[in-house]
Formats: structure tokens, C-alpha cells, sequence
């Protein structure tokens, strides 16, 4: 009996020693790059239609509606302060003659700049994805003694926020 004892004791012994555990430290990591911002849709081309040169004794103001979607912008840029969309507007000309008018849109009004520094915001956003304009309302307003087929050519400028 004493033989039984003894190997128990050494069992109990064994069992009572510590053991130290080993730890290390990692790291997981991912990098999310940034993808792009571009302005899919753009409005080409405003139509205002005509207007009667007999009625141009004073400044006519003529209107036309873009419809939703009209500028389609998506961002995946992963900027976190936002873009702008911007407008400037050249004179209109008929090739020999112009008139320093102004264009509105989104009731935002782009006086006339034959260098195209100028610019107006039309659009803003703080968020990214996916985004399309509502439906909104452009006007010119033609001066007194245009005669003939007029046409500017308009600028606009997908810009970032500036952060503050």
C-alpha cells in the first residue's frame, strides 16, 4: 500500500506546479484606399427657346427646367469634408456680337466672364456615394437689341471642401 500512496503523491505533485503562460502581441491591419469623385452627368446643353425680337424692347428673362438628374455626381473619395459643384459662364455671343448676361441655375446667378474665373456654387454635399440633382430651374435674361442665335459655353468645377 504504501507503493499506491507514493505514486499518488507524485500525481498530486505534478499537478500543483504552475505553469506560466507565453503571450505576444500582432497587429491585424487593412488599408481602405481611396477611390474616386467624378461628375458623371453634366448638363450639355440649355435650351431657352425663342423669344420674339419685337419683344426684346426691354430685358426678356427666359426660363427652362433640368430635370432631376440632371448632374449626376459619385463619390468614393473618401473625403470627409464634402464637395462643391461650381459654375461660371462665358458671354453670350453669336460669333460677331455678345451681351454680358447672366445665367441662373438653382437660383444661383453666374454674371458673364470671358476668362471663366468666376464661379458660382450650385451643389453641395457633406456626404459621399452616390448623388443626383433635383429637378431645378435655369434663366437668362436677354438684353435689349439682341437679334440673333446667342450661346455661352459654361464651366463646371467639381471642387473638395475646404476642412475647417
Amino acid at each position: 500500500m504504501k507503493r499506491i500512496g507514493v505514486t499518488i503523491l507524485i500525481g498530486l505533485l505534478a499537478l500543483a506546479v504552475p505553469v506560466t503562460a507565453s503571450a505576444t502581441t500582432g497587429k491585424a491591419g487593412v488599408t481602405v484606399e481611396p477611390g474616386t469623385r467624378t461628375l458623371d452627368r453634366g448638363v450639355t446643353s440649355i435650351n431657352f427657346g425663342k423669344v420674339p425680337w419685337h419683344q426684346v424692347t426691354l430685358p426678356v428673362t427666359l426660363s427652362a427646367t433640368l430635370p432631376a438628374g440632371a448632374f449626376v455626381i459619385n463619390d468614393y473619395s473618401g473625403a470627409t469634408a464634402g464637395w462643391t459643384l461650381s459654375m461660371a459662364v462665358e458671354p453670350f455671343t453669336n460669333g460677331s456680337q455678345s451681351f454680358d448676361g447672366s445665367l441662373t441655375i438653382n437660383d444661383v446667378t453666374m454674371r458673364a466672364d470671358p476668362t471663366q474665373h468666376g464661379s458660382a456654387t450650385l451643389f453641395r454635399s457633406k456626404t459621399g456615394g452616390y448623388w443626383r440633382s433635383p429637378a431645378v430651374t435655369a434663366m437668362i435674361t436677354v438684353p435689349v437689341n439682341s437679334n440673333d442665335d446667342y450661346a455661352a459655353n459654361v464651366l463646371y468645377t467639381l471642387n473638395n471642401v475646404v476642412a475647417q
